[in-house]
């Protein structure tokens, strides 16, 4: 048997949004099948607690109070399940059947990608001098990063022991000891060795690089309506997700607009979502651009009372007008004030 894991903990905002995300990516799953001819079959392990099960989905349960972290939760899961596991973030769609994840996993584990340098992720400095104390060596220069967002093990081999290596935390702030645990993670992960890969058959949708997000949380709003249970017969009618069309006219009123105001490319991109959000037909449409508009204008080096003279509509004082979702303006305010 093979397993995948996802993991849903806490209450508010985020676990609702985590919710949504989790339907999609079962039915995502589900649509390319969870059994493959010569593979083992796939079951699915929802580690959550208990406000956060989901009977109307196909996945068993491992329940835990609290979030124990990353470390922790990989040796409960692995502890419970004693067998191959790949842990993927709810923001994912599996463009393959789940099967392939598994095909490397007796050999080495599996990361959803290489991301660069570990010594150039944000955060890195802060963390060092206690990655080296509980790791016992500095990470090379070029030891790479991964994107940990699919995470593949198997307990049954060898190299599953580099978990089981201490990795105390002490004298690092709790707000913190999730970014170490992951440093610290990566960094045993690069010791054994290149990891295989998941990008070609798992894609992820988390972070600012990827502003798509914004239409998967939208289309998931609309999907799967809060408190109602998930039809898994609509898995074989799961859509394509893609960025919302721009007609020529708003592209071309951007590109003016901008260069008559001096913006650079991000803040021209940001001014393009800002008018395909007053140009949308629905609330939820206008709230997904207004979401991507930020994504563009949080790196912007425009000066603010700039941007609130170009985008007056969501300016903080019109934020109420603009019928956004309460998270949304809560965003914007964020901007407006930082």
């Amino acid at each position: 048997m093979a397993w995948l894991v996802f993991t849903v903990f806490g209450t508010g905002a985020a676990a609702t949004r985590q919710q949504g995300e989790l339907s999609f990516a079962v039915l995502s799953a589900l649509k390319q099948g969870l059994e493959v001819e010569g593979a083992a079959p796939v079951q699915i392990l929802l580690f959550c607690d208990a406000a956060n099960q989901r009977s109307d989905l196909p996945v068993h349960h491992l329940i835990h109070d609290t979030d124990p972290g990353l470390c922790g939760g990989l040796r409960m899961v692995a502890d419970h399940l004693a067998a191959p596991f790949v842990m993927v973030a709810t923001a994912s769609v599996f463009k393959s059947p789940p099967a392939r994840l598994f095909d490397g996993l007796t050999d080495r584990p599996l990361v959803q990608s290489e991301t660069g340098l570990l010594s150039s992720q944000a955060g890195y400095e802060t963390f060092v001098d206690h990655i080296i104390a509980h790791s016992g060596t500095r990470p090379a220069a070029d030891a790479p990063a991964y994107d940990l967002g699919v995470l593949g093990l198997d307990p049954s081999r060898g190299y599953f022991s580099f978990l089981n290596k201490n990795n105390s935390s002490i004298g690092i702030n709790t707000s913190e000891r999730s970014n170490f645990e992951h440093f610290d993670l990566i960094q045993r992960i690069a010791s054994l060795g290149r990891p295989d890969v998941a990008d070609a058959l798992v894609t992820l949708y988390t972070g600012r690089r990827h502003p798509i997000r914004h239409v998967y949380h939208g289309m998931q709003r609309s999907m799967f309506p809060a408190g109602q249970p998930v039809n898994c017969a609509l898995a074989s009618r799961l859509p394509e997700v893609k960025m919302p069309p721009s007609p020529f006219g708003l592209r071309l009123r951007a590109k003016l607009g901008a260069m008559r105001r001096g913006f650079g490319l991000g803040t021209t991109a940001g001014y393009h979502a800002y008018l395909c959000a007053f140009a949308a037909p629905t609330d939820d449409g206008r709230d997904v651009w207004a979401n991507i508009a930020l994504d563009h204008l949080e790196a912007s080096l425009a000066p603010r009372d700039r941007l609130a003279r170009a985008l007056p509509r969501l300016a903080q004082d019109a934020l109420d007008a603009a019928k956004l979702r309460p998270d949304t303006t809560a965003r914007w305010l964020a901007f407006w004030r930082g």
